[in-house]
Parts: structure tokens; C-alpha cells; sequence
């Protein structure tokens, strides 16, 4: 269950700036 938070912050990072 690590792929799941690492994938969001991953799709989040680029999608904040």
C-alpha cells in the first residue's frame, strides 16, 4: 500500500504548481 500515497503525491506534485 505504499504505491497508492506515492502515486498521489506524484499526480498531486505537478497539479499544485
Amino acid at each position: 500500500m505504499l504505491l497508492a500515497p506515492l502515486r498521489l503525491g506524484v499526480v498531486q506534485a505537478p497539479s499544485r504548481i
